[in-house]
């Protein structure tokens, strides 16, 4: 099984995002694969069926940002990391970018541009204070 790191964190991720618990994981691992850790995972085939019963289980996975969103919210984690933030999490993001954009969607053309020029405004105050403490 190719890049077995990345499929158990993929797989520890997904039991988190769906909230399940140590008895329902299990469950879920042994209907799937057979197995009761996803440590016992061997094989690409039990691998799928994992995937399979996480996404009818109602994962939906992971998608990395990409463009003007990845920029954005890399000022977001810079603001969160000195302080000036108190949620890093892309949902707590995605609320501000909302309020920026006057609740309009978000992914219009036009609209990230004037989200990451006040995540740089306020990322170049928050720099000036805490510089001069």
């Amino acid at each position: 099984m190719r890049d077995r790191p990345h499929r158990l964190r993929l797989i520890h991720a997904a039991r988190r995002q769906l909230g399940l618990d140590d008895a329902a994981y299990r469950s879920l691992l042994a209907g799937a694969a057979g197995v009761t850790s996803a440590a016992a995972l061997r094989t690409d085939r039990q691998w799928a069926a994992v995937v399979q019963a996480l996404r009818a289980a109602g994962w939906r996975g992971t998608r990395r940002l990409q463009g003007p969103e990845a920029k954005a919210y890399s000022l977001w984690r810079r603001l969160y990391d000195l302080g000036a933030v108190r949620r890093r999490s892309h949902q707590a993001f995605r609320a501000y970018a909302a309020r920026m954009c006057g609740q309009q969607d978000i992914y219009g053309a036009g609209q990230w541009a004037g989200v990451i020029e006040s995540l740089k405004a306020w990322l170049s105050r928050t720099s000036s204070r805490t510089s001069e403490k």
